[in-house]
């Protein structure tokens, strides 16, 4: 007689088992996000939902109904998903770190080493997911050439999504002209020219992408900054000038800096008393690099 040997499979209860959307304050929502955001309370007990999961392992992109912890994740996500959702750009103007600290669903733990905490997004992620694979969004990242890292996540939702909310595409068609106008009456206001729909919204796509590549790169420098700081707190000023003189050199022989004895001078004694000024403050002191 042969005995099959049996898996526990369970899942570790979540931290935050019934996570709420917090709704940050806005001095004014427009009625389309707020219909919508309305609209989708509840919306994981309605037998729309139902129905889509059917659909969806009918079809073989799942296999299994969600856990309760899964179920609840996305009751917290799809609203704040809403609230921040842009017609016109077709996305949610958040990302999933926002999306996670105002739904409760960012974990922090806390390192062993040191006093210092880790935050984790990991369960708003696989609901996003889970959301993406029974065809209610759309998720994806893309790669940023710039900065070497991601565009924020994009979060649309789908044709699927607001059929399953009854929101018809006549209220979307008539929220993304009043997105359209409502651009363009602030661009009359600035003295810029109209544009049409789609120009309107590649200058958009554009502006989101310049002011993150702007965000990371001084993010980055403020980093970089720190960790010069970090090591120069163990230099005396006269290591931390020949450094800085060598830099100088450096940029003259590149062409960078101007071929001028009295500006390169005073260019050495500025860096220098920059750079002891932050290697001796206080934040660099309790500063460690693992934290960055």
């Amino acid at each position: 007689m042969s005995t099959k040997s049996t898996k526990n499979h369970y899942s570790r209860k979540a931290i935050n088992p019934n996570p709420q959307f917090n709704e940050p304050k806005r001095d004014s929502i427009r009625p389309f996000v707020r219909k919508i955001t309305d609209r989708v309370k509840g919306f994981t007990t309605s037998n729309n939902f139902k129905l889509v999961i059917a659909n969806a392992k009918q079809s073989g992109k799942i296999k299994r109904y969600p856990v309760p912890d899964r179920i609840n994740a996305i009751a917290s996500l799809l609203p704040a998903v809403c609230f921040h959702y842009d017609a016109l750009m077709k996305r949610s103007n958040a990302s999933v770190t926002t999306l996670a600290g105002e739904c409760g669903l960012k974990t922090e733990t806390k390192r062993t080493t040191e006093d210092k905490f880790r935050s984790s997004i990991s369960r708003a992620r696989r609901a996003l997911i889970y959301l993406k694979q029974i065809g209610l969004i759309e998720y994806t990242s893309k790669p940023c050439q710039v900065t070497g890292g991601y565009f924020p996540s994009d979060i649309s939702l789908t044709d699927l999504f607001f059929e399953a909310i009854d929101i018809s595409k006549t209220a979307i068609e008539d929220e993304i002209k009043s997105k359209t106008a409502w651009e363009n009456k602030k661009r009359a206001k600035a003295g810029l020219p109209k544009l049409f729909r789609d120009e309107l919204i590649a200058h958009l796509w554009d502006n989101m992408k310049n002011r993150f590549i702007e965000y990371r790169i001084k993010r980055k420098a403020q980093g970089e900054k720190r960790i010069q700081a970090l090591r120069d707190s163990e230099r005396d000023r006269a290591a931390i000038k020949k450094i800085v003189q060598l830099q100088i050199q450096k940029e003259i022989i590149a062409g960078i800096f101007p071929k001028d004895l009295r500006r390169a001078q005073a260019e050495i004694e500025h860096r220098t008393n920059e750079r002891m000024k932050l290697s001796r403050s206080k934040i660099i002191k309790t500063y460690s690099p693992t934290a960055a």
